[in-house]
């Protein structure tokens, strides 16, 4: 298998940063927060996909605080926003960004806090929150002190968090880890446990809230943290990360119909691999994948 990289060219591109989160909404990627070497962020960019051009927006109502290593997930046209880091502490709001009454990136963009009931999850960073049918499902995270392996369940029609009673056998608990929707299935791959890099594989059952651990082929990535995942078809393709010695420009797939890890090699005429990253986003265009850097420059 091979597989061709190319730099995409934009203007008007965002600052360096890592810890940050990108979003695909309506044709629009939606990038906010981060870390920047110095300090946590709280800015807003929107780049136009068709036209490659990025736009630095202030939306109206009250923004979240500057955070990095934060998670979100997209409802329809909304931008969901939870936890992170602001530089200080470990945070535990939720925000949400309005973006269905945008004519223009920057244009009748609106922030307002989420409204929630029930026990909320607790304060931290690097968690997941993966969206599938009306729920969001949120797992692991560090908050300083330790690592997590918990699964709050929001209910979008109520806006209630929940914690069901989960069966079969709990995921070690761990942060920087990715989560990918297949079906009415979460796919669960690595992260760090707070002593070690973790390369597992794990499957959360959202009908049965049932968690396994399926037998797979093929040689598996190294324990990562900070990488991606995203789904092309019934493949889910990891990207970069850190190993414990150094960041890694590595890309492995995982071929969920036939249970296999693949590992996809560089052909000499892709000179735009891009370096060793970890911390940094990667979004589905089409059937491509679009990165945001931790140096920022590139996507």
């Amino acid at each position: 298998m091979y597989t061709f990289w190319s730099e995409l060219e934009t203007k008007n591109c965002p600052g360096p940063r890592a810890a940050h989160s990108c979003d695909i909404i309506d044709g629009r990627l939606y990038l906010f927060g981060g870390w920047n070497g110095k300090r946590a962020l709280n800015d807003l960019h929107v780049l136009d996909v068709a036209s490659g051009t990025w736009s630095e927006v202030l939306p109206s109502g009250s923004a979240p605080s500057a955070r990095n290593n934060h998670t979100t997930a997209v409802v329809d046209s909304r931008l969901v926003v939870h936890g992170g880091h602001d530089g200080n502490k470990w945070v535990a709001d939720m925000h949400i960004l309005e973006t269905s009454q945008a004519p223009a990136p920057h244009e009748g963009l609106v922030w307002h806090k989420a409204p929630t009931s029930g026990t909320p999850p607790s304060a931290r960073a690097c968690h997941t929150l993966t969206r599938l049918a009306h729920k969001l499902y949120m797992f692991g995270g560090y908050d300083g002190a330790k690592c997590f392996n918990d699964m709050d369940i929001i209910d979008l029609e109520t806006m209630t968090w929940m914690q069901p009673a989960l069966s079969g056998t709990l995921p070690q608990a761990r942060n920087a880890h990715t989560m990918t929707v297949i079906s009415t299935k979460l796919y669960l791959f690595g992260g760090h446990s707070g002593n070690k890099h973790l390369t597992d594989l794990h499957i959360f059952d959202t009908q049965k809230l049932l968690w396994s651990q399926p037998d797979i082929l093929g040689t598996p990535p190294p324990g990562l943290r900070g990488h991606t995942a995203n789904l092309i078809g019934h493949k889910i393709f990891l990207f970069g990360g850190y190993d414990g010695k150094g960041r890694t420009n590595e890309l492995y797939i995982l071929d969920t119909a036939e249970a296999k890890w693949v590992r996809p090699t560089w052909p000499t005429e892709s000179p735009h691999t891009p370096p060793g990253r970890q911390r940094h986003s990667a979004s589905l265009i089409g059937l491509g994948l679009g990165q945001i850097s931790d140096g920022g420059q590139r996507v």
